[in-house]
């Protein structure tokens, strides 16, 4: 007690001034950290919605989602008048998952842009491909009675604003409706070119489709794929190597 005493005299001690007058004969156990409340869906998702509802959680720094942002936007547009003529109502939602973390997280958004069907009185979505959207797809997830055949002329709402896709599927069938001619034959450099292009681009933009760090499946299949391009670019190919080199 003395050496406590005198410690605490000269201003050597690390005990707050609460832990000094504390009883040492009080056992009682410090309070429980509060738990968080449990996660509640925003009103436009919740059960108590009585429409049907397609909601895109997307990242305003995504590539992909601003590349999807005029094919989700026609789709609403075209979408919402068929939905009408079946006496059905579906509202269309974007939520960014920058301002309302919270959200995304309840929702369990992994990577953008990840669209969710939420039917009426429902506040769990379901998973749709966003570049596979289709109004008889939609309304046949929302339980509505549409009629396949009408709507098989609309398959194209969504492909003819997807402008990159259309160009690569004609550069395929050019291909391949076309005899090759001397000119059009591939040097080693050409394809050098393309895969180096290839390759920045994908570190750029399909790595870190989320903000934070890799989970642990993400980030070992992405050391792996190094790995293995390391094992099997020609060693020549000094402009890939070398960023691999980095990385691992």
């Amino acid at each position: 007690n003395n050496d406590n005493d005198n410690d605490n005299d000269s201003g050597s001690g690390s005990d707050s001034s609460d832990n000094a007058n504390k009883d040492p004969k009080d056992k009682t156990p410090p309070a429980p950290t509060p738990t968080p409340p449990p996660f509640q869906q925003p009103p436009f998702l919740s059960k108590s919605s009585k429409v049907h509802r397609v909601v895109e959680f997307y990242a305003p720094w995504c590539p992909h989602c601003q590349h999807f942002k005029p094919t989700y936007i026609k789709f609403a547009r075209e979408m919402i008048p068929i939905a009408q003529k079946y006496n059905t109502h579906v509202e269309f939602w974007a939520v960014s998952c920058t301002a309302y973390k919270n959200i995304c997280s309840g929702n369990h958004i992994e990577g953008y842009p990840t669209l969710k069907l939420f039917p009426a009185g429902k506040d769990r979505g379901i998973d749709v491909k966003p570049f596979s959207l289709h109004p008889f797809k939609v309304l046949s997830t929302f339980g509505v009675d549409a009629d396949e055949a009408e709507l098989s002329g609309l398959a194209a709402i969504t492909e003819k604003v997807d402008d990159v896709a259309i160009g690569l599927r004609q550069s395929i069938q050019s291909v391949i409706t076309s005899k090759t001619s001397p000119h059009d034959i591939r040097t080693k450099q050409d394809i050098y070119s393309d895969a180096v292009m290839s390759f920045h681009f994908a570190m750029k933009n399909s790595i870190f489709m989320a903000p934070g760090p890799l989970v642990d499946s993400t980030r070992t299949a992405f050391r792996e794929w190094i790995h293995l391009l390391g094992d099997t670019l020609p060693p020549t190919w000094s402009q890939i190597h070398q960023p691999l080199q980095e990385i691992s």
